[in-house]
């Protein structure tokens, strides 16, 4: 057994030492760890899911931690590469394929599966002054990463042997939008360019995957006191990340300016459009022309107050684990070797009582 600092279960991986620890890597890490914790002792994850009306449901009876790994495998013959490229979906892109946050292997090196990762404090901003039934995470989502689920959906599309009927589906709605970068024409299309989609997605909800692993750690209100129960682990499907996209860009109010979610429908469209048709697609072109003169560091976001009801569980009340389980989970000392980033204002906040006494 290494004395190193570690991480329970990243054995096998391309992050070893500083590199579980440093500035933006922990964020990534633990979760797999603390996935890795759940799978060894028998917990299923909560899975959020879409039946098949594009309805989001969580339960956790659905799925396993090796089930999202994509293997039945466990311990050392899972292979853990953060930061990489899923190859097999480089047939459906002009450009390099995406870097998702993890790739999953066996040890023959055959990649399983592309997994976003989450680490979301509960509450958030948006809930924290509600009753802790009602408290909720927000969920940021990367453009590589919605492409990435999109990917997924088209390859189930392929798998299921529909694509020509989704590409028949798609085109009316899609074809008609001949200016991608122009508001005044997604907005006039926003019913159309919902409904298509929904529809076209639908059809494939048998064959929804998992995808994002979204680790909660829940606090005493917007203390940094952790709670009795504080860490457990939500993962959402391929589908239930456009089914919640789809569910905030129908109640959005669409002005002159064209909401995120909405944004991210027509980019999922033509995605789908082309994609179903056997073509490829350029995802980079895609983003900036529907980014619409705004940020496209995100794909969506969406706060507690629109996740809970998709996330909503009795785990999300009372999550599985207390904060005991960080002896089993960081190892060897490795809290030792944690650097949060200093920020100017947790530094006045911590020092108030001096600062303006």
């Amino acid at each position: 057994m290494s004395s190193q600092p570690s991480l329970y279960g990243i054995e096998n991986s391309n992050r070893s030492g500083d590199k579980l620890w440093g500035k933006n890597l922990f964020n990534s890490n633990f979760p797999i760890a603390l996935a890795c914790y759940l799978r060894d002792h028998n917990v299923k994850p909560v899975y959020v899911h879409v039946d098949d009306a594009l309805r989001l449901h969580a339960d956790d009876d659905q799925i396993t931690i090796s089930d999202l790994f994509g293997t039945d495998a466990s311990g050392p013959d899972v292979m853990f590469d953060f930061e990489s490229k899923f190859k097999p979906f480089k047939v459906f892109t002009f450009d390099e394929i995406p870097t998702i946050d993890l790739i999953t292997n066996l040890s023959d090196g055959t990649q399983l599966r592309p997994i976003e990762i989450k680490l979301t404090v509960l509450p958030d901003n948006s809930t924290h002054h509600r009753p802790q039934s009602q408290w909720g995470c927000e969920l940021v989502v990367r453009p590589v990463s919605s492409t990435t689920a999109c990917f997924s959906v088209v390859q189930s599309m392929i798998d299921a042997g529909i694509q020509s009927t989704v590409n028949s589906q798609v085109e009316p709605t899609a074809s008609s939008i001949q200016d991608l970068d122009n508001t005044l024409e997604i907005s006039s299309r926003k019913t159309d360019i919902i409904s298509s989609l929904r529809e076209s997605l639908s059809m494939v909800t048998d064959h929804q995957k998992p995808f994002l692993i979204q680790a909660i750690w829940k606090t005493e209100g917007k203390s940094h006191s952790f709670a009795d129960k504080c860490f457990d682990i939500f993962v959402w499907s391929d589908l239930a990340i456009f089914g919640a996209i789809l569910s905030v860009a129908s109640g959005a109010n669409v002005t002159s300016r064209v909401p995120r979610t909405l944004r991210e429908c027509v980019r999922t469209l033509q995605c789908v459009h082309q994609l179903s048709g056997g073509g490829k697609i350029k995802f980079d072109e895609i983003y900036r022309r529907v980014a619409l003169n705004n940020q496209t560091d995100k794909a969506f976001a969406i706060n507690g107050n629109r996740t809970f009801p998709f996330m909503k569980h009795p785990r999300l009340h009372r999550p599985k684990f207390g904060p005991e389980i960080l002896r089993e989970i960081i190892l060897n000392g490795g809290a030792q070797k944690l650097s949060p980033e200093r920020r100017l204002d947790a530094a006045i906040y911590f020092n108030r009582d001096l600062l303006f006494k």
